[in-house]
């Protein structure tokens, strides 16, 4: 299984402000859980329209996963790839 493209820090740190121990727990979250929220935000001011594709599956896991499939296009496509391939 490859590794998901994360697109790096949302919120990048200046690393002299931290030792190297702490820089690693100061990266915060990634770009696309950022993107993943924007996107969820938006799916969710519109709740009553949204629709899991599988109507059996739970909405909140339908919800959220759709929200990642949403930032790994938009990270694919920031990186000039074909959003042909899933």
């Amino acid at each position: 299984m490859s590794k998901i493209n994360d697109g790096g820090q949302a919120f990048p740190t200046h690393p002299i402000l931290y030792s190297s121990a702490d820089a690693y727990q100061a990266q915060g979250m990634s770009l696309r859980d950022r993107i993943a929220i924007e996107a969820l935000g938006g799916m969710l001011a519109h709740s009553t329209r949204y629709r899991p594709r599988n109507p059996l599956d739970n909405w909140h896991k339908a919800i959220s996963d759709e929200a990642y499939e949403i930032a790994d296009h938009m990270l694919r496509a920031r990186d000039g790839g074909s959003d042909a391939q899933r």
